[in-house]
């Protein structure tokens, strides 16, 4: 057991030490140790909002294989990818927006990577502890959906830099816009990720993996460009 909850960590470890390495002006252990345990409990908020949510909508509960993929697409993006993103995001919004370390426009891409990780660090145990094929999906989460996690947390943590600039500058109408987007496009590609590979047949698995590699070299990108930008918000 304790070897596969350390193969389901480690790929959370590896990520988190990349994205907090590449900031020049480090943040408190406290406050990322802090969004990383709520990004832990955001997973418990999830369940609590589907649970809610299939209790007055039973259409969100029904087998993706019962659904057309129009259906699927609609049962992912508001049953998965918006509530999970959402709850993430609530997260990060409440521990760190209004913090006075937020002052670079990279802090925003770290603070909502950690959430996100926090979330990806317990759904990883839970799968690998209670899957039979422990070892291999630990392995291919370790590869897929860990750093798929982590890079949802990136797009996020970008619109909520912008958010937190046009907050500064006293633009409120384009901060709630960016706040908005730091939702629904996180939420979007998450539903993508997920419908492609949930439908699972051969050219949507294909997709799915042009997808992830295109997503990963953004996101690098990204950290690449604004944590070198030092961009003060």
């Amino acid at each position: 057991m304790e070897f596969l909850i350390l193969l389901a960590i480690i790929p959370v470890y590896i990520i988190c030490k990349y994205v907090y390495d590449k900031d020049h002006v480090k943040e408190s252990s406290a406050i990322l140790e802090k969004l990383f345990i709520c990004g832990i409990l955001s997973c418990f908020l999830v369940l609590i909002l589907s649970k809610i949510q299939i209790h007055f909508f039973p259409f969100f509960g029904e087998k993706i294989s019962k659904l057309t993929n129009i259906e699927a697409f609609c049962s992912i993006f508001f049953g998965v990818g918006l509530i999970e993103e959402f709850c993430k995001w609530t997260m990060v919004y409440l521990v760190a927006y209004r913090v006075r370390e937020f002052d670079e426009v990279y802090d925003g891409i770290v603070y909502a990577v950690f959430v996100a990780l926090g979330f990806a660090a317990f759904e990883n145990i839970v799968y690998v502890l209670f899957s039979k094929y422990g070892i291999i999906l630990a392995g291919a989460r370790a590869l897929t959906a860990v750093p798929a996690h982590a890079c949802f947390g990136i797009v996020m943590g970008s619109f909520i830099s912008l958010a937190k600039i046009s907050n500064k500058e006293k633009k409120h109408k384009m901060e709630i816009y960016y706040l908005l987007l730091s939702i629904l496009i996180p939420s979007i590609i998450h539903t993508i990720y997920d419908f492609l590979l949930s439908i699972g047949n051969a050219p949507l698995l294909l997709c799915n993996f042009i997808l992830i590699i295109l997503l990963y070299i953004y996101c690098i990108n990204k950290i690449k460009k604004e944590s070198t930008s030092n961009k003060l918000i």
